[in-house]
Parts: C-alpha cells; structure tokens; sequence
C-alpha cells in the first residue's frame, strides 16, 4: 500500500510539475518511502517473535501438563486405605494416548 502510494504520488508530481513552482525533490520521496517500510518490517518482526514466544510457552505448558499425567500417582477411591495405586485403573494404552495427544 505504501509503496503503491508513493508510486502514485511520483507520477502524480512527474506529470503535473508545469503547475506546480517546485519540482519534487527525490531525497523527499526516497525518506518517505524508505522510512514507512524499514518501520513496518520492524513491527512485522517483532510481532512474529511475540507469537513465536506465546507458542513456546504453550507448548511448555502442554507438555509439563503431559509429564504430570505420565508420571503422578494418585490414590485410588475404590481401594479403602491410603494404598497410592491409582493408575492402575488406567487403560493400558493410556501412556501412549498421552504422548500421541502431545505431538
């Protein structure tokens, strides 16, 4: 857009310079183009790192919630006592449904 604009504006100046006092001064026209872009893919890029950060740290968060899942016993409600054997009521294919979900 920013490039179309000034593509525009040069052509603009170029063809109608006989009614204007001044002829446009291509140091100008090289400033604001050159400027607007450098800005642009400096924002362009440091959003593009912000995202990367925000996944990275969802990832982080999934697979901390995987490992947690992987390797925690809990007590089981159905045996009285304080026996800590919870998953053995897990179907066998649990672990790896687990780490197949994380991928």
């Amino acid at each position: 857009l920013v490039v179309l604009n000034a593509i525009g504006a040069t052509y603009f100046f170029c063809e109608n310079s006989e009614d204007y006092a001044v002829k446009l001064d291509f140091s100008f026209l090289a400033f604001s183009v050159v400027f607007p872009l450098t800005f642009l893919i400096q924002s362009t890029f440091s959003r593009r790192d912000q995202a990367l950060s925000h996944l990275a740290d969802y990832r982080s968060c999934i697979l901390s919630c995987a490992l947690l899942t992987l390797t925690v016993d809990w007590p089981n409600p159905s045996v009285s006592g304080s026996k800590i054997d919870g998953r053995l009521d897990l179907p066998e294919d649990f672990d790896s449904a687990v780490v197949n979900d994380c991928r």
